[in-house]
């Protein structure tokens, strides 16, 4: 298991993402030595930058907030995720 803890800084509609630090054990701190994926959660929206990795049965699930409906992802989100995944594979 691991997800983001985020330090933010405003309220409501100005709250601004500050800094991303994982938390949750290997994963956790394999994740957090990885600067290109610190640099890419750092330009997200707070909403993206929660991130949750569970493990489910025989799987792992990488998910977060979705925004709308339409489960819509961008590309950053997705080399994100990428990113999550192969961290995951490697351990």
């Amino acid at each position: 298991m691991a997800k983001t803890e985020l330090t933010t800084k405003g309220h409501f509609g100005s709250k601004k993402l500050i800094n991303v630090k994982w938390i949750g054990g290997k994963l956790a701190s394999k994740l957090n030595n990885d600067s290109s994926l610190h640099d890419l959660l750092s330009s997200q929206p707070i909403i993206d930058a929660t991130i949750f990795v569970d493990p489910l049965n025989d799987v792992i699930r990488i998910y977060g907030s979705w925004k709308n409906k339409n489960f819509i992802i961008t590309k950053d989100l997705f080399r994100i995720y990428d990113a999550i995944a192969s961290h995951i594979k490697s351990i």
